[in-house]
């Protein structure tokens, strides 16, 4: 994701956008906890960050999303 934003010459700080490998579910949660609003397209990672109160955009055209 970072790759594609420089080839397109967008401007962003480091630290500013999190695209870092995952090995489990403590990661996953740890991750979306310092971030200041979440962008994801699956169904579990807009729930966990529900749940963390973080502000949501997701990108999916699953049914279950829609709420």
């Amino acid at each position: 994701m970072i790759k594609r934003l420089q080839e397109k010459g967008s401007k962003y700080e480091k630290g500013q956008v999190i695209d870092e490998p995952l090995s489990s579910v403590e990661q996953l949660i740890a991750q979306l906890a310092e971030a200041d609003i979440v962008i994801a397209t699956r169904f579990h990672n807009i729930l966990l960050a529900l749940l963390l109160n973080k502000p949501v955009v997701a990108l999916s055209y699953h049914e279950r999303s829609r709420r």
